[in-house]
Formats: C-alpha cells, structure tokens, sequence
C-alpha cells in the first residue's frame, strides 16, 4: 500500500512544483531541482506511515474477523 502513496505523493508533488510531469523511471531524466531536502523527506515519511495506517488496522480486523478463502493471500 505505500508504493503507490508514494508514487502518487512524488507525482503531485513534482506537478505543483514543476508544472508538469515529463519523466518516468522508464524513460527521461527528473529536471533540475526536482528532489526534496531532509527535513521534507522526514514529513513525508511520517504521512507514508501515519496516512495508511487506519486502513491497515481495518483490513487486520476484517481478516481476524472472518475467514473466507481470498484473505489467506494476503
């Protein structure tokens, strides 16, 4: 669950301060001034753990609540 709320965070991120996005990891290079210093990267990485987190405890209670076949992937 958090790799996509990263890729997102980074994508809305480098949007708003770059206008566009015109690189991926496939193809292009990130534009200059395109990363985050340390104390951001921090704040990021609290929301990355503190924004799942609810969803994370719902799902543990569903699969300790029931015991239908597809929870036992995950």
């Amino acid at each position: 669950m958090h790799i996509p709320l990263i890729h997102g965070l980074a994508w809305i991120m480098h949007r708003i301060r770059h206008g566009e996005v015109t690189f991926s990891i496939v193809r292009g290079t990130p534009p200059e001034g395109a990363g985050i210093d340390l104390a951001p990267t921090y704040l990021v990485w609290i929301a990355v753990v503190v924004l799942p987190y609810p969803a994370c405890r719902w799902f543990a209670d569903l699969k300790r609540r029931r015991r239908d076949a597809w929870l036992s992937y995950f």
